[in-house]
This record gives structure tokens, sequence and C-alpha cells, in this order.
């Protein structure tokens, strides 16, 4: 299972630079510059829309199995952890993008350009 390291993962200080929600075969991170209005940048939209609502369901899912009284399953709480890395891979990204963006103390490191 591939999880998003917060750590690890240089956020661009340059708010034209996006993490996009994916990563190479070798997990590093992919970033993306130029216009949101992009094929691919609608496509990462589309993609991180479908991230989230992933964690949604996820989180249902967990919580329905809890409130069932049995333990939730293996298969249950992977879902859940690969929803949360992916929930905040695309608060990462969008956060850099915000205007006047800081990210002091999230443990993320902020880098001026894409390598």
């Amino acid at each position: 299972m591939w999880l998003y390291d917060r750590e690890r993962t240089a956020i661009p200080a340059a708010p034209e630079l996006r993490l996009l929600p994916w990563s190479t075969e070798s997990g590093n991170p992919c970033y993306l510059s130029g216009a949101g209005d992009s094929t691919l940048a609608l496509y990462a939209d589309e993609l991180e829309d479908a991230q989230l609502a992933d964690g949604d369901r996820a989180l249902r899912r967990i919580v329905e199995v809890l409130d069932a009284g049995g333990g939730a399953t293996v298969e249950v709480v992977k879902e859940a952890v690969t929803a949360l890395s992916n929930v905040l891979r695309v608060a990462d990204s969008r956060g850099a993008r915000l205007p006047g963006a800081r990210c002091s103390g999230c443990g993320v490191v902020m880098i001026s350009g894409a390598e």
C-alpha cells in the first residue's frame, strides 16, 4: 500500500506549481506548472474530487463497522488509511496554492521550484 508522506514531499513555495494527486512509479511527487485550466489540471481536479469522495466513503464505512459492534476489518482500516493519505495530499496541494500560504510547523518541506 502506497501512502503520501507529508514529511518527505516537497511542497512548492511558488503557488504556480501544483502538487498533483499522483506520484511516479518510484513514489516521487509530480508537479504541474502552468494554467489551472489545462487538460491536465482539470483531470487532476477530477481525481482530487474522487479522492475526497473516497475519503468520505471510507470514513462512513469504518463508522458503520464500529457502530455495528464488530471490530474493524483489516480491509476497512486499509481503505480508511489510504483515503486519509489522499485527503492530506489534496489539502497540502490546495493549501500551497492559496495566496500567502505558509506551512510553518506542518512537517512539509517548502521548495522554490520543482526538480
